[in-house]
């Protein structure tokens, strides 16, 4: 609301509509994984040729891995591209190596990178916009554990998968006021 003039009522009501429209099809937080004692690995891969029906499984198998991020099919040199979290290098290797083990066999090539730093770009250009200035959001840098408690875990995995949830909401789905959801995400 700060950027167009309209007032946050207004705002809320046409993301609202767009979400009903399916011009949205949600709305995520960024969170600083190192922040939590993370670092981003992504993890690119070519389906073997032979293997091509098997690329949707694969697929699902990624998205349901608890250190997934995100996963995306893509068209070029790799026909996949998913980004993990892990403590550390050798806690990402094990994670390859159970993986391998699974799908080594569909997958003609792999490669990995370390992505210590991610940076958030603005879209200036879905609004007709050009940037004036540009100073990337980042977030990573040397893992730093955050002391966070279950009921916060709780609270920032709800936050996570949907931001735009009031505080009364994810008070529900974790058994705590409103009050309690707000002070744990202004700490946060």
């Amino acid at each position: 609301s700060k950027h167009t003039g309209a007032s946050s009522q207004v705002v809320g009501y046409r993301i609202d509509k767009l979400l009903q429209s399916g011009v949205l099809k949600g709305c995520i937080a960024t969170v600083d994984i190192s922040r939590l004692g993370f670092l981003a690995f992504r993890f690119y891969a070519r389906i073997h040729n032979n293997f091509r029906d098997r690329e949707s499984e694969v697929i699902r198998s990624l998205v349901k891995h608890p250190h997934t991020l995100w996963v995306v099919s893509a068209s070029g040199p790799w026909d996949l591209e998913a980004v993990f979290v892990a403590r550390n290098p050798i806690h990402f290797n094990n994670m390859l190596k159970e993986w391998r083990s699974a799908w080594g066999k569909t997958l003609s090539s792999i490669n990995i990178s370390m992505s210590p730093v991610s940076y958030r770009l603005r879209r200036d250009y879905l609004i007709g916009r050009r940037r004036s200035s540009f100073k990337a959001t980042h977030f990573g840098f040397e893992p730093r554990q955050a002391e966070l408690d279950e009921l916060d875990s709780r609270i920032l995995g709800h936050v996570a998968l949907n931001c735009r949830q009031s505080n009364e909401a994810i008070g529900r789905q974790v058994n705590v006021s409103y009050h309690t959801v707000g002070s744990r995400l202004d700490t946060l």
